[in-house]
């Protein structure tokens, strides 16, 4: 796995809407998270973008642990040979 052992920096910012929202997971940018190699679910701001973390498939049942496990997750597979993590915005 390309990321295993690897550390990163991560902010979960939760709106006051929570938990009718989803919370913004962020990679910052700072001297590990450059180090280290960006996940094609992380846009160029550093923010997370999965089908999971979205308002269309967000429900008010996930938590902070259920956010943490799908990043677990997320880190865990070869994501080059998934296309589960592919982030498709709506227009």
């Amino acid at each position: 796995n390309l990321f295993a052992g690897l550390q990163y920096d991560v902010e979960i910012h939760f709106s006051r809407r929570h938990p009718f929202e989803p919370p913004l997971v962020k990679f910052p940018i700072t001297p590990r998270n450059k180090l280290n190699p960006k996940h094609p679910a992380v846009d160029m701001h550093g923010v997370l973008r999965t089908p999971a973390l979205s308002f269309d498939q967000w429900t008010p049942v996930n938590n902070a642990m259920s956010i943490i496990r799908h990043l677990r997750e997320l880190f865990s597979v070869n994501p080059f040979h998934s296309a589960a993590y592919a982030y498709k915005p709506h227009h």
